[in-house]
This record gives C-alpha cells, sequence and structure tokens, in this order.
C-alpha cells in the first residue's frame, strides 16, 4: 500500500527532486502556491509566478521511503546537489507518514494564492488588486487595515479606509496592497451611506 511522506530537499530543488521521483516511476507532488507580482517592463501588467508553498519539501507516495531514497542517491545520472544533505522527514527516526486526508488537503491547497503576509514561503509578491476589490495594506504605517479600492492609476490606487471615525480617501501604491480573498467587494450603495 502506497503512503506518503515528507521528503526535505536541497535549497531551491523542490520541483527537480519531484520531477525526478515522478521519473523513476513514484506517486510525487510539491504543492505549488501561485503569486501575482507587477512587471515594470511592461507597463504594469501582472503575471502569475510559481513558488514551492513549503520551501525545501516535497511530498512522496511510494510503499518503502528508504528503498525509494536509496535508489536515487546511489544514482550516478542524479546531481549531486539535488540530494545533498536531504532525506525523508520523520521523529525519532521514523519518517512520518502523512494521513490520507492530509494528503487530500495539500492537494486541494496546491496552485491555489495565498496572500504573502500569511503565506508559509516569504516571496515578495502579492495578488494583484483592481477597483471595485477590497484590499489589505501590507506595508507601511497603515498596515493591516481593509479599505475599498475606488481607482487604480499605474503604481498607485485610491483605497477607501476607515480612519478617525469616518471613510478616508488614501493614495497608496499597488505594491503596498494585497486583493482581501476573505471579504466581498462593497457595493456602491454602502461606499455611498460610509461616506
Amino acid at each position: 500500500m502506497i503512503s506518503y511522506f515528507v521528503l526535505r530537499t536541497a535549497p531551491q530543488r523542490e520541483f527537480r527532486a519531484t520531477n525526478e521521483f515522478i521519473r523513476r516511476g513514484y506517486q510525487a507532488f510539491c504543492p505549488i502556491e501561485t503569486k501575482w507580482e507587477q512587471r515594470v517592463k511592461t507597463k504594469g501588467r501582472t503575471r502569475g509566478r510559481r513558488y514551492p508553498m513549503f520551501i525545501r519539501y516535497a511530498f512522496l507516495g511510494c510503499e518503502d521511503i528508504y528503498a525509494a531514497w536509496t535508489e536515487m542517491r546511489s544514482d550516478p545520472d542524479v546531481h549531486p546537489k539535488l540530494i545533498q544533505g536531504v532525506g525523508p522527514l520523520g521523529f525519532s527516526g521514523v519518517p512520518y507518514r502523512l494521513t490520507p486526508s492530509e494528503v487530500a488537503s495539500l492537494m486541494s491547497m496546491s496552485t491555489k494564492a495565498i496572500p504573502y503576509g500569511r503565506a508559509p514561503n516569504p516571496h515578495k509578491a502579492h495578488l494583484a488588486v483592481s477597483a471595485g476589490q477590497t484590499a489589505v495594506i501590507v506595508e507601511g504605517p497603515l498596515a493591516g487595515l481593509k479599505g475599498h479600492v475606488s481607482k487604480v492609476a499605474g503604481k498607485n490606487a485610491t483605497v477607501m479606509v476607515e480612519m478617525f471615525a469616518s471613510m478616508q480617501e488614501v493614495q497608496i501604491p499597488v505594491a503596498k496592497l494585497e486583493a482581501d480573498l476573505a471579504k466581498t467587494p462593497i457595493s456602491a450603495d454602502e461606499l455611498q451611506r460610509a461616506v
């Protein structure tokens, strides 16, 4: 019976290790996090970049983790940097075996966007914002406040934020904003009532 194990990989080799195990006929996956970043050369257009959700970890499905790992380590065609200082993760010398619900949860999270302020990895990309969305300010003196994005012009956005017991219009660089996935956009009627 196949079980999934946590595998520590070499730095920035999560995808390569996963692909190497898949090439050898094992079931392996690396949960992917899509982050959006603005490109300067293309006039502020955004593009999605794929990052491993858990830095230096991949997940391997096999019957015997030690046999799979020994097979890969003993292969002369595998680049030494791919297997240097890595191996199965466990406690007291026993590899940790993931439960089926943990595997299903990890697979369902893969390719979802996670706001970088709460993400397990530190890449400084952000979820793009557009007019009409609710956004979270992630940097600066207003960090943590949520507001309604009323306009995006170039590298700046106009955001309605509640300060001093009323709604205030604030200009904030887009790079310091992140779309708030947990909240639905504020309707125009609600915004007018607040102002």
